[in-house]
Parts: C-alpha cells; sequence; structure tokens
C-alpha cells in the first residue's frame, strides 16, 4: 500500500500552501442576502481546501483517516448542487440558497427543541422560549417559501442530487462517491467486517486503523479531484483565478497515479498480488468491454 501513497506528500505540499492565501469575499453582513449564491460557493471552495490539508495532513492520528472519508460525500453534494444552480437566473439562485439555509435552520431548531428541550431543561438554546406549534409553523413557513423559489425556477420541487448529478454529467462521480462514503455514514455490515483482520493463527484485531493508509490515500486523492472539479466549475467563487494554475498543477499530480483508491480492495478480499494471469485477465476484458465515454477530468471541466 505504501507505494499508493506517493501522491499524498505531493498533495500536502500543494494544500499547505494554498491554504496559506485566506478564501474572501469582499461583501458586508449588509450585502450577504444579495450574494448567497456567490458566497456559498465560496464557502464550498474553503471547506474543500481545509477537507485536502486535512487529508493530507503528516501528522493525523491513523483513525482520522477513516472518519475524514464521510466528509467527501458533502464536498461532492455542494458541487453538483450549486453547478446544477448556476443554470438559473442569479435573483433566483440567491433565493433558492438563502430560502435552503432558513429550511435547515427552523428544521434544527424542531429538533434540538425535542431533543435538548426534553434532556437539558435549564439550557436557553435557541428555540428554547418558542412554543413547540410556532416553531413547527416556521419549519413550514420556510419550506413554501424554498418551494415558491423552486416554482420560479420552473420546476415544481427541488430535484434530488441524482438527478442534478445527472444533469451536470457528474452521475459517476456522485455514484461511486456515494457509495464509497455512505458506507461511513449509515449502517453497514461490511465497513465493521473490514476492521478485522488478522495473522491466519489468529486472535483477530478489529480497528479501523488497519486500513489508515487506504483511507488516507483515498481521501487525498478523491479530495484533490473534488477540488479541481470546484476550480473548473466556472461558479462565482472570488479569489478563483488565483487557484486556476494549482488545479493544473493537482491535475497533473492526480493523472499521474496508476492505481485509483477503489472501493473494494484486493487486501480486504485476500486475494494476494497480482499475478501474470490477473493481467492477462484484465488486458482480455478492456478489449471485449472498452471504457465508452469522457473521463472524471473532462467530465469536471463541462461548462453548464
Amino acid at each position: 500500500m505504501n507505494d499508493r501513497l506517493d501522491h499524498v506528500g505531493k498533495l500536502r505540499a500543494q494544500f499547505a500552501s494554498i491554504a496559506t492565501e485566506p478564501v474572501t469575499a469582499p461583501l458586508t453582513l449588509q450585502t450577504f442576502t444579495d450574494h448567497t449564491f456567490s458566497m456559498a460557493c465560496t464557502a464550498m471552495l474553503a471547506k474543500c481546501i481545509e477537507y485536502n490539508v486535512a487529508a493530507n495532513h503528516e501528522g493525523a492520528l491513523p483513525i482520522s483517516h477513516a472518519i475524514l472519508s464521510a466528509g467527501l460525500r458533502g464536498i461532492c453534494e455542494d458541487l453538483i448542487a450549486l453547478k446544477y444552480l448556476k443554470r438559473f437566473d442569479p435573483t433566483v439562485a440567491n433565493e433558492i440558497v438563502l430560502s435552503a439555509s432558513m429550511v435547515e435552520v427552523h428544521t434544527g431548531v424542531e429538533r434540538q427543541r425535542d431533543f435538548i428541550y426534553r434532556n437539558s431543561p435549564t439550557q436557553l438554546f435557541v428555540g428554547a422560549n418558542r412554543s413547540g406549534t410556532t416553531v413547527l409553523a416556521n419549519v413550514k413557513s420556510a419550506k413554501a417559501r424554498l418551494k415558491a423559489a423552486w416554482h420560479k425556477a420552473g420546476l415544481k420541487d427541488r430535484p434530488t442530487i441524482k438527478a442534478m448529478a445527472e444533469a451536470t454529467s457528474l452521475e459517476r462521480l456522485y455514484s461511486f462517491l456515494y457509495f464509497a462514503t455512505s458506507n461511513h455514514v449509515h449502517h453497514n455490515i461490511r465497513t465493521l467486517f473490514i476492521t478485522a483482520w488478522s495473522p491466519e493463527e489468529g486472535p483477530v484485531g478489529f480497528s479501523s486503523t488497519n486500513l489508515a493508509d487506504y483511507y488516507n490515500a483515498f481521501n487525498s486523492f478523491y479530495g484533490a479531484l473534488l477540488y479541481c472539479g470546484i476550480v473548473w466549475s466556472g461558479l462565482p467563487i472570488h479569489t478563483m483565478p488565483a487557484h486556476q494554475e494549482r488545479a493544473a498543477e493537482i491535475e497533473v499530480i492526480l493523472q499521474d497515479v496508476k492505481w485509483w483508491p477503489e472501493t473494494v480492495t484486493r487486501d480486504e478480499m485476500n486475494m494476494g498480488k497480482i499475478s501474470a494471469i490477473d493481467v492477462l485477465n484484465n488486458l482480455v476484458m478492456r478489449e471485449m468491454e472498452p471504457a465508452t465515454g469522457l473521463s472524471i477530468f473532462e467530465e469536471l471541466k463541462i461548462a453548464i
């Protein structure tokens, strides 16, 4: 596995340098509501950069690599959703983003009122002084506003992320990362089983640190790929010009990786070293069923 970590050191240097330049926007709180879409896009870039700094951090605890994998899904969905919104008039996109944010705020208040209100009776959390009826009414009102915003975009309601991925030519990336990261977000028996490693004579040891190098390679590679996708997206992100050259350099690093991190590995399946027969079978399969369509780099560069 160690030879499959070569890209991590190269990407560590890239993102350590990128992170020295703060991601900012020339806006104030007073003008925020008129630029919510561009603010969301800029925040996505900052989030992705910080993820990559953490994913490639040399001193990271081995356990942290498995935990970080789940974060890739959020960044991927941010890119898909915001790239999808780019097709609409800026005022409509602003309204959708702002309304969606308010749905999350009011839903969060409703959920914490149900939980914290019961379990920490003296805590003055947001929503503690509102009746349950008022809190639920606020949620309903926020959802109605969001639905009205989608109507302005010519749609009945918010499309699923999967539908947005198809519309932005990112369905293969989404399908791959959705599967890989959902293993950590949801209950998954296989994810529990692959923490078990042992010599033939036993005993079996259970720890996600057994897979630390695998998760490190996976997070580093696909985190960097998403960074390139954000830079190439054409979204209204402040300070974007400075990142174009960086994305080009990172693409070279990724294109040079000969073994892309998988969702199911040979180590997990106890398949041992690759044999000459494995290589031959792979060549025959690729001759019989050649890969078609655009590469992920080409798909990420498609203008919407």
